[in-house]
């Protein structure tokens, strides 16, 4: 149940990056665990992005996500593939 948290909580912090990120258009909804793992894996031009500290980070990821925790994200947005969009 706790891995389920971990990844509920960390979809709730990309929805809040993207809004971040200026794309002023973007809707959410919310997705349960088993949900965001199927929109990741049937998506592959999704990009992840994982705000959370890099000891959190290294406790459990997301495998191909993005590493900016998000005191550094201002700073860090040019790192962002722009090329992948994020799902709207």
């Amino acid at each position: 149940m706790r891995s389920r948290t971990r990844k509920l909580f960390l979809i709730i912090l990309i929805i809040i990056t993207i809004a971040i990120a200026g794309c002023a258009s973007v809707s959410y909804q919310n997705l349960s665990a088993d949900e965001a793992k199927d929109l990741i894996n049937n998506n592959p031009q999704l990009q992840v992005i994982d705000v959370r500290e890099q000891w959190e980070y290294d406790s459990g990821h997301i495998s191909g996500s993005v590493l900016i925790p998000l005191g550094k994200l201002d700073g860090r947005i040019d790192e962002l593939d722009s090329e992948k969009p994020p799902r709207q």
